[in-house]
């Protein structure tokens, strides 16, 4: 296994193997986002993911964030309004 920073400063681990594009590389992921509350230094909230794999939750992740913060914003505009 090796490890290496990425363009954010934050350490990656991976295999280098030949079976195809981002084979054997992982990365670790946040389970509950930090931007819908999930602790950023719990280790019970990291897993390990494939490269396409996480690319598929973040896409997934992104949707659920952009809910997430229009709901509160609309909470917030209705108790503006009362």
């Amino acid at each position: 296994m090796n490890s290496r920073k990425n363009k954010d400063g934050e350490w990656e681990y991976y295999w280098e193997e030949k079976d195809g594009p981002n084979a054997g590389e992982l990365v670790g992921d946040h389970i509950i986002p930090i931007a819908l509350g999930g602790d950023e230094w719990d280790l019970k909230n990291i897993q390990t993911l494939c490269i396409n794999c996480n690319k598929r939750k973040t896409k997934r992740d992104q949707i659920n964030i952009a809910v997430a913060r229009k709901k509160e914003k609309l909470k917030q505009k209705g108790q503006q309004e009362l």
